[in-house]
């Protein structure tokens, strides 16, 4: 099975999939801008870790990938199209409205937008890429200081604001709860 990980971070979301489907022979390409994440990505077995901003041309041949993971990521569409196989899948995370939306607004997030799985479903449409399926996922998570810096801290809150004043905010919010709630949708191209 062939992977792409557009947007992977340090590969966690990766490394689960390639854990599950684990077979003989796998090939895995793990995308992000962060040189960093990519360091760690780097480390999971037959995966080969790129910075690579997914808004450009995906560094893979034509239908090469049995499954294109977009885990909380910009899209690309148009790409995932392109390099997927005809009976391959692609698996965008997004959040939902209440994601996160008890630290929102005290840690400066930006808070998800209302019809995103229509806006979504429209894009990909447009690329011909089929929604089959969605899964809707809410569970609590109690979140400490450092979980909660490094929670903004890998979001758009990361780029607006300084380290400083976001570990100020988190400092004053101390241990909370906070609502993970998320979609899994499912895109095939159309046939």
């Amino acid at each position: 099975m062939d992977v792409l990980d557009a947007g992977a971070g340090t590969g966690y979301y990766l490394k689960e999939i390639l854990d599950l489907t684990m077979t003989a022979s796998h090939d895995a390409l793990a995308l992000d801008i962060s040189r960093y994440a990519m360091r760690r990505a780097a480390k999971l077995p037959n995966t080969v870790a790129l910075v690579w901003d997914v808004w450009r041309k995906l560094p893979t041949a034509d239908a090469s990938r049995d499954i294109v993971l977009n885990c909380f990521a910009p899209h690309n569409p148009s790409e995932f199209h392109r390099v997927l196989r005809p009976s391959g899948a692609c698996i965008v995370v997004t959040g939902e409205p209440n994601h996160l939306n008890e630290v929102i607004e005290p840690l400066d997030m930006l808070s998800v937008a209302e019809g995103k799985l229509a806006a979504l479903q429209e894009k990909f449409a447009a690329e011909d890429l089929m929604h089959i399926e969605t899964e809707y996922l809410t569970y609590q998570m109690e979140l400490g200081s450092e979980d909660l810096y490094n929670l903004a801290f890998m979001g758009p809150a990361g780029h607006h604001l300084s380290p400083e004043t976001l570990r100020g905010k988190v400092q004053s919010l101390g241990q909370q709860l906070v609502t993970a709630s998320f979609g899994v949708h499912v895109f095939i191209p159309k046939r």
